[in-house]
């Protein structure tokens, strides 16, 4: 019934229906002050909460077409994030200015906590405009730096934390209304119903007045029905902004999630599908963790932990999660904390990241692989882009134009070079991209601190898939002292071929392959073959090499390699003659550590050999001369001694021991002078045979068993029984163990101690003489082997200076070695080495 007819109808009623009529009418005023008040408030709060909650939808819509276009390159993708962010802001100025919306009239924020709130969610906006702007601006394609994107990622959850605030601002603002309203409802009816009695009351006394009131309900009536139509209105537009939410929500390509009790109480289709589970079988999860990798529980429970408590808000994280299929994926988690059914709850969304993380551990490897292929690089080296702007660069490139690596990045030549030196770089590398092939080219380049230098540099261009060119890659080295090496080379050439050309030796030079490069004019005094012939014929060399040390030639040549080394060999000349050549070689390089084969310097040594030769036979004969009358002497010496004492005694009988020593010393001397001239002259000759060491050193073990008593000295002789048979020669080593003996002997003082010990280690046998001598400084170590080396520290002692010479001699010649070590208590070591045979 339209209650502005009533008074029509009602002009004459009985006093009870008129009091019933205008209890009604008191109650209808009472609902239409209510409804008022209600559709005041959902005309000023409810937009604005719409607003606000389209503020944050905007944004996660923002966040992920900028990743997506960070990772595609998309500049469709970049458009919609501009346009997210852009929305996003509008909504935000609606809610602080007020004005038209998509959704009606806004009015504008009347609290001064909220308005503070929005200004700071529009600032965080122009100041997250300005991190995305190389994103926006270029299309996508272009990373943040990792201090730009932990900046970006701190500011874009500090906005979410805003937008939360005034959303919750604005949940307690209607909460608050809401009370107000049924506060204010209940007082309307109690009022409407105080009036009605009144009214009652009245209507006896005041009976012909009834008109006017029905005729004032009835306009009231006009009036509440107008209201209700309003009032339907406005929640039939909260309607469809909860229907849009709901489709947002539902159609989003994030998972949406509210978790309460560790369990799931609302999921969206999208994280259904991440998942794997149906909607039903996770609300069905009495704890959500059970989806969560063991070693990732802890983290995330840390994350919700630190919600619940209210110390963040918002929170952004990526963890393991396990599909229904069991396969492990990457979620990358945004939440904050919320009310659900009036108990705190999170709300958040999910994105499977796996793709995206697998993405970025491949590009990282790759820059990590391309930034450790650049920096191992010695020379100079570097990428460019097809607009000539630097990609990547190495240490040696930074080293050159005074900048770091990373600073080089984005900049071109322009940035870096003299403007001569740029465009001519520019140039170059247009070339290169036009014509698609590389380009080596000898420039000069203006270092940093070294000056205007001289490079050579090799450009090559970069090309796609499909084989367009799409920038160029240089590789550059310092040919400034090459440069000067080659004018240096050019101005000495002269004063080399003068020199070399003339001088006495035969001088040649052997390229890596053998080829003789060049060989002087005096080889045909040497060898009697021009040196065309060399050059001719590379194996001449080798073939006038006397058969006998050809293959220790061969050798020679086989262990020098590209080290120094020297030999002596024979030469056959043309007429048959033997030539003793005393051969000298070294490697030559260039200045890029190039080998380019060897210099060698050959010098005729026959006339020395010959003197030698002689030497060595006129030692041979005058030693050899020596011995017989020695040898007689101490024979006769001998048979003295062994006369009857009444023959000789006293006196005579001393003169006679003496002159047995003196002669035995100077038949040891003569000895070791003949060994020595063996040696030297290549007649040092051993018979090894496997012997016993033990019953070989018996008698010399003896004899300085006697010395040693005599001077004083405690001689201890460890020689084993069981040493297994090894061949040596037995008078060499006999020869040799005397010699360290006598020298142990000389140089100990009285009260001193002499070792001889021996044992087979490491299938060698090993010969020790030890003694508490005085010692040998270090520095005089690898002199004592040299003929005739007294040492400064022990020349009161006598001797010839030969004993340790032929000790060496005798250790090679087995093809050993002797070895000296002096303990810091003092005295000398010596060991004797011969390898088991």
């Amino acid at each position: 019934m339209e209650l502005r007819n009533i008074s029509g109808k009602y002009r004459r009623p009985r006093l009870v229906l008129l009091s019933v009529l205008l209890f009604g009418a008191a109650v209808s005023v009472s609902l239409l002050m209510s409804a008022r008040i209600g559709v005041r408030m959902v005309e000023r709060y409810v937009p604005l909460q719409d607003a606000s909650m389209m503020i944050k939808h905007e944004l996660a819509m923002f966040h992920l077409d900028l990743h997506r276009a960070a990772e595609t390159g998309s500049g469709e993708h970049a458009a919609k994030a501009y346009a997210h962010l852009d929305s996003a802001e509008k909504n935000a100025r609606l809610m602080l200015d007020g004005g038209e919306g998509p959704e009606g009239r806004y009015q504008p924020l009347d609290d001064p906590e909220l308005r503070k709130d929005i200004v700071n969610v529009i600032g965080e906006l122009m100041e997250v405009r300005g991190f995305a702007g190389k994103y926006l601006s270029q299309g996508g394609g272009t990373r943040f730096t990792p201090d730009e994107d932990r900046r970006f990622d701190a500011t874009f959850e500090h906005i979410l934390a805003e937008a939360d605030k005034v959303e919750r601002g604005l949940h307690e603002k209607i909460g608050k209304n809401l009370l107000e309203y049924e506060v204010i409802t209940a007082a309307l009816f109690f009022s409407a119903l105080v009036f009605t009695v009144i009214a009652g009351m009245s209507l006896y006394r005041y009976a012909g007045r009834q008109s006017g009131y029905i005729d004032a309900l009835s306009e009231y009536g006009r009036r509440l029905e107008e209201k209700e139509r309003d009032l339907a209105r406005a929640l039939g537009k909260v309607r469809e902004s909860e229907a849009k939410f709901r489709v947002l929500v539902e159609k989003s390509l994030v998972g949406v999630y509210i978790i309460q009790d560790k369990r799931f109480r609302y999921v969206n289709p999208t994280m259904s599908a991440i998942m794997g589970y149906s909607e039903d079988e996770l609300l069905a999860f009495e704890d959500f963790m059970e989806l969560v990798v063991p070693a990732d529980r802890g983290l995330v429970a840390d994350k919700v932990a630190d919600r619940l408590s209210g110390r963040v808000q918002t929170v952004r994280y990526v963890s393991r999660w396990t599909r229904k299929d069991g396969e492990t994926v990457d979620i990358e988690v945004m939440g904050s904390l919320t009310e659900y059914e009036g108990r705190p709850a999170i709300i958040g969304t999910l994105l499977d990241v796996t793709e995206r993380r697998l993405a970025e551990e491949e590009l990282k490897r790759k820059e990590r692989q391309q930034k450790a292929i650049l920096d191992n690089i010695p020379d100079m080296a570097w990428l460019k882009d097809a607009d000539g702007r630097f990609i990547a660069a190495n240490d040696a490139f930074g080293n050159a134009c005074g900048r770091k690596p990373e600073e080089i990045v984005g900049l071109d030549d322009r940035a870096l070079w003299p403007a001569e030196l740029a465009e001519r770089y520019i140039a170059d590398d247009r070339e290169v991209m036009s014509s698609g092939k590389r380009k080596s080219v000898e420039e000069p380049l203006s270092w940093k601190d070294r000056g205007v230098l001289w490079i050579h540099t090799i450009k090559t261009p970069i090309t796609n898939e499909q084989g367009e060119v799409i920038g160029t890659t240089g590789v550059a080295r310092d040919i400034t002292d090459r440069k000067k090496a080659v004018e240096a080379l050019i101005d000495s050439e002269t004063k080399y071929r003068i020199v070399a050309d003339n001088t006495y030796d035969w001088e040649f030079w052997l390229a890596p392959d053998g080829r003789f490069l060049y060989s002087s004019p005096s080889c045909e005094r040497v060898t009697g073959h021009g040196a065309s012939e060399f050059e001719d014929d590379p194996s001449l060399l080798s073939r006038i090499i006397h058969p006998e040390d050809a293959a220790a030639f061969t050798s020679h040549r086989h262990d020098v390699g590209e080290r120094p080394g020297a030999t002596e060999f024979r030469i056959v000349t043309p007429d048959g003659a033997e030539r003793w050549i005393e051969h000298l070689c070294q490697p030559v390089y260039d200045e890029q550590g190039q080998f380019l084969g060897h210099r060698g310097n050959n010098r005729d040594i026959t006339e020395r050999k010959r003197l030698e030769r002689d030497r060595a036979d006129f030692y041979a004969m005058v030693t050899h001369d020596l011995k017989s009358p020695l040898a007689a002497i101490m024979g006769y010496a001998e048979l003295l001694q062994t006369l009857r004492p009444e023959c000789i005694d006293g006196e005579p009988a001393e003169m006679v021991g003496g002159i047995a020593r003196s002669a035995g010393k100077l038949l040891r001397l003569v000895e070791d002078f003949l060994a020595v001239s063996k040696m030297e002259s290549g007649r040092l000759q051993v018979s090894a045979f496997p012997d016993d060491l033990a019953e070989a050193l018996r008698d010399t073990v003896a004899e300085f068993t006697t010395i040693a008593g005599k001077k004083g000295l405690t001689f201890n002789a460890g020689i084993p029984e069981g040493i297994p048979p090894v061949g040596f020669d037995r008078k060499l080593v006999t020869r040799a163990v005397a010699n360290l003996l006598q020298n142990a002997v000389n140089y100990t003082p009285a009260g001193g101690r002499v070792e001889l010990s021996a044992a087979l280690e490491d299938d060698a046998l090993t010969i020790t003489v030890c003694d508490t001598g005085p010692g040998i400084p270090p520095e005089e170590r690898e002199k004592v082997f040299e003929k005739y080396y007294r040492s400064a520290k022990t020349s009161s002692a006598r001797g010839s200076g030969l004993g340790l010479t032929i000790v060496k001699a005798v250790a090679e010649a087995h093809g050993g070695r002797v070895e000296l070590s002096c303990p810091e208590t003092g005295g000398s070591v010596f060991r004797l080495v011969i390898p088991r045979i």
